[in-house]
């Protein structure tokens, strides 16, 4: 709430990106216990299924931008209950 459509689209992106980073065994830049939560938000999805989300919230991002979007809060709501069923 309170956040521009573009900014959560680019917070899905940027933690999708995250995860897909942890899931592949990277980010020795955060702590113990950031990596072990993280490492738990991603025990169900695959690298796949996070790829396929990154690639969502990019095509998402472009139609907004793009102004191709009939209903921009409409599009994001749809992709955020997406990527929460994984």
């Amino acid at each position: 709430s309170g956040k521009e459509l573009l900014d959560v689209v680019g917070l899905l992106g940027w933690q999708l990106q995250r995860w897909l980073l942890v899931k592949r065994g990277g980010d020795a830049s955060l702590q113990p216990w950031q990596l072990e939560r993280l490492r738990g938000e991603v025990a169900s999805r695959s690298v796949e299924s996070l790829q396929h989300s990154v690639r969502r919230v990019w095509e998402v991002d472009v139609a907004a931008k793009q102004g191709r979007l009939p209903s921009p809060r409409a599009a994001v709501d749809a992709l955020v209950v997406e990527l929460c069923r994984g």
